[in-house]
C-alpha cells in the first residue's frame, strides 16, 4: 500500500503506470480500481490544457514577478457551449501560515522553508483573484495538449501530491519550474525546464512560447482597473473633465445634453474599479451614483465594443536576465580614470528597460553581480546588489497611493584611491509621483533613509536623503531619466549633492543601449565629481 491513502500502487502512481503499459504492451497487468482518483479524472474531466500568466503585484514582494497556473480544459458536451469559467485551474504555491507577510514568503523561501502544495479552484475564482482583487491581467496560452497528455498531465500532478511534498523555493523550484516539469512528463518532446538559479513566471512562458507549436494561440482578460484605463483612455478631455466633475459632486447623475454612452461605460467601470480598490463593497453615496449610472446606461444605446489590452504580455518583452558589458570614464587622463565594466543580473527589469511586457514604472532588480577593471588591471569586484524595487505610482484623480523603494547594496566607489574602499550600502524611501503631459512621463519626489558603512574604517553615515526627478518614455523605444538629491550625514560629516542623467534606447527584445552622466558634489570640497558611461545590455 502507497501513499497518504495506503493505496494500490496502481492508484498511488497513476501516470508511471499509464506510462509502463504503453511502452511494455505485452505485458498482462490487471487494471485495478481507484475511486478517489476516477472522482479526480471525472472532475476535471480534462480534455487539454491552457497555461495562465497573471501579471506582477510589485506592492507584494510574493507576487512581484507575476505568476502562472494551468487551466485544464473541460470536455464540451454535445451540442453545448464550452463553459470555461467552470473549468478548474491548477496552482502550485507555498504553504503559508495564515497571516503572513509577502516578505516572509520570499525570506523564507529562499531557503525552502514552507512545504508547496497544488491547488485546484475552478477558474471563475481565479479571474475574481487576480483581476478583480487585485487588478492583475490573465494572459492565456492556448497548449497544443492532446486529451491523452491531458490525462497524464493530471496524473503525475496526483503522484506528487499524493505521495509528498517539495519545498517551495521562491527563485527556482516554484510554480513556474514544477508546472513546466509537469508538462515535460505530459510532452516529453517539449523541453521547458532549464538548469538556471532563477526561474521565473515570465522565463515559463517564454519556454514555451520559443518551443515550435507549443502554443496555438494566446487571450487576454483584463483586469477591472485595465477595463476602467481603456474606458478613460478613449475620452476625450472634456469628457474626462466631465467624469471627474460628475464623481465629484454630491449632485445624482442625470441625464443632461452633455451625456454619452461612452461617458457612462466610463463612470460604470469607474465604480467597479472602485469597488475592488473598497475590498468589494462601496460607500452609501458611490453605491447610490453607480446605481443612477446604470439606471442611464439602459436609455443609452450600448457604445461601441471596446477592445481592452495592456501592454502586459510577457512573451513580447525582454528576457528577465541580462549581461551588461560598459565603458566608463570620470574624465580625467590619469591611468585610473577609465574602465571596463562586465556584469551579471539574475533578473528582472529596472526603470531604463523597455516596458513591453512588464508594469511601467517598475523596477525590480534581483542580484547583480558587476566587475571592473582599470586599465591593466585584473578585474575586481566593483559591486553586488541583493535587490534593488520601486514602485513609482501616478498619482490621479482615482488613486493615490505613495510612491517607494529600497536598495541593498556591497560595492567599491568608482576610482576610489585604496584597493580595499568597499562599502555596504542600504536605500530606503517612499514619495510621490504625478503624471505630466502625457502617460509616459512621471514627476516623482522621494525622501528616504541613506545607510553607508564602510569596511575599511568602520564607519557608518547616516542621513535622509531628498530626490526629485522625471523620468520619461519618448520615441517608442527610447527612455531618459534625470535627478538630483542631496544626502546631509548626521553627525560631522559632509554632505553630498548628486545630479544623474540616464538614456536608454531598445534596438530589440534582447539587445539595448544605454549611456548616463553623474555627477557628485561633496561639501568641502575644491571640484565636483563627474562619470560617464557607455551600456551594451543584452537581455535572454
Amino acid at each position: 500500500r502507497f501513499g497518504k491513502d495506503k493505496v494500490h500502487a496502481q492508484c498511488s502512481f497513476p501516470a508511471r503506470y499509464k506510462f509502463l503499459k504503453k511502452y511494455f504492451p505485452n505485458n498482462t497487468w490487471k487494471d485495478v480500481s481507484c475511486p478517489k482518483l476516477e472522482a479526480v479524472l471525472k472532475k476535471f474531466n480534462g480534455e487539454s490544457l491552457t497555461y495562465v500568466f497573471s501579471t506582477a503585484f510589485p506592492n507584494n514582494p510574493g507576487s512581484m514577478f507575476g505568476h502562472t497556473f494551468v487551466r485544464i480544459n473541460a470536455r464540451s458536451e454535445k451540442n453545448k457551449k464550452h463553459m470555461e469559467l467552470f473549468d478548474h485551474g491548477l496552482s502550485y504555491a507555498a504553504l503559508t501560515p495564515e497571516g503572513f507577510s509577502g516578505m516572509a514568503l520570499v525570506i523564507k523561501g529562499l531557503f525552502g522553508l514552507y512545504p508547496g502544495f497544488f491547488s485546484s479552484p475552478l477558474y471563475y475564482e481565479k479571474i475574481a483573484e487576480y483581476t478583480h482583487f487585485e487588478s492583475r491581467d490573465l494572459w492565456e496560452y492556448a497548449l497544443d495538449i492532446n486529451p491523452e497528455e491531458t490525462d497524464m498531465f493530471i496524473k503525475a500532478t496526483w503522484e506528487i501530491a499524493h505521495n509528498g511534498y517539495f519545498d517551495y523555493y521562491f527563485f527556482d523550484e516554484n510554480c513556474a519550474f514544477h508546472l513546466l516539469s509537469l508538462l515535460e512528463i505530459a510532452k516529453p518532446e517539449w523541453k521547458l525546464t532549464t538548469s538556471s538559479f532563477f526561474v521565473s513566471p515570465v522565463d515559463s512562458i517564454l519556454s514555451l512560447t520559443k518551443t515550435p507549436g507549443a502554443v496555438t494561440e494566446v487571450s487576454f482578460r483584463p483586469s477591472v482597473k485595465t477595463k476602467f484605463l481603456t474606458r478613460l483612455k478613449g475620452l476625450d478631455s472634456e469628457q474626462r473633465e466631465q467624469l471627474i466633475e460628475t464623481i465629484d459632486s454630491k449632485e445624482k447623475v442625470t441625464k443632461t445634453p452633455q451625456m454619452t454612452s461612452q461617458l457612462l461605460d466610463g463612470l460604470d467601470s469607474y465604480y467597479k474599479y472602485m469597488k475592488q480598490r473598497m475590498g468589494g463593497k462601496l460607500n452609501d453615496e458611490q453605491l447610490e451614483k453607480h446605481y443612477q449610472v446604470q439606471l442611464l446606461q439602459s436609455k443609452f444605446p450600448k457604445p461601441q465594443k471596446v477592445k481592452e489590452w495592456a501592454d502586459t504580455r510577457p512573451d513580447i518583452g525582454h528576457g528577465v536576465s541580462r549581461v551588461q558589458l560598459s565603458y566608463v570614464s570620470d574624465g580625467r587622463s590619469n591611468s585610473n580614470s577609465e574602465s571596463v565594466d562586465l556584469s551579471y543580473k539574475f533578473a528582472y527589469h529596472d526603470l531604463l528597460d523597455s516596458d513591453r511586457g512588464f508594469t511601467p514604472f517598475s523596477q525590480i532588480d534581483f542580484v547583480e553581480l558587476k566587475f571592473s577593471k582599470l586599465h591593466s588591471e585584473n578585474y575586481y569586484l566593483q559591486s553586488l546588489r541583493f535587490i534593488e524595487i520601486q514602485s513609482l505610482y501616478p498619482i490621479t484623480f482615482f488613486e493615490k497611493r505613495k510612491s517607494w523603494r529600497f536598495k541593498l547594496e556591497y560595492n567599491k566607489p568608482y576610482f576610489a584611491s585604496c584597493e580595499a574602499c568597499y562599502q555596504w550600502n542600504m536605500d530606503a524611501a517612499l514619495g510621490l509621483s504625478f503624471p505630466t503631459f502625457n502617460e509616459t512621463t512621471l514627476l516623482y519626489s522621494f525622501i528616504g533613509a541613506d545607510a553607508d558603512y564602510l569596511d575599511n574604517t568602520g564607519r557608518l553615515f547616516v542621513g535622509l536623503k531628498p530626490e526629485i526627478g522625471i523620468i520619461s518614455q519618448v520615441f517608442g523605444r527610447g527612455k531618459i531619466w534625470g535627478g538630483i538629491n542631496y544626502l546631509p550625514y548626521f553627525g560631522p560629516h559632509e554632505g553630498v549633492m548628486s545630479y544623474f542623467v540616464k538614456t536608454s534606447f531598445t534596438i530589440s527584445q534582447k539587445v539595448q543601449l544605454r549611456a548616463s552622466l553623474e555627477g557628485r558634489d561633496l561639501e568641502g570640497s575644491s571640484s565636483p565629481e563627474h562619470l560617464g558611461r557607455f551600456d551594451f545590455n543584452f537581455y535572454y
